[in-house]
């Protein structure tokens, strides 16, 4: 269980090193997506913040939503980008309880 763990956080860091500055500019945008979800239990706030988040890394939510289908062309790295903004994700929500 342990080993797999840590075969899996290599991967993403290998992922993540990777990763080009359109790549992270998505993946910084999705965590703050996936925080705010976390974290907002009122969804007209959620959807407020989503948006702000979004403007604040320079995304309309229609350009948003056409590069997460243009990324869907290449599953598999969308899920790595996925799984990576997941994995951040839960360490800044429980780092912040």
């Amino acid at each position: 269980m342990q080993r797999g763990r840590i075969i899996a956080l290599g991967f993403m860091v290998f992922a993540l090193a990777n990763c080009n500055q359109q790549d992270e500019r998505f993946l910084d945008t999705y965590t703050d997506i996936l925080i705010i979800r976390m974290s907002e239990s009122d969804s007209t706030a959620a959807q407020r913040k989503v948006a702000a988040a979004l403007a604040q890394h320079g995304y309309s939510e229609a350009d948003f939503r056409r590069e997460f289908f243009d990324r869907a062309r290449e599953p598999e790295n969308l899920r790595v980008l996925i799984d990576s903004a997941r994995a951040r994700a839960l360490r800044q929500v429980a780092a912040q309880k």
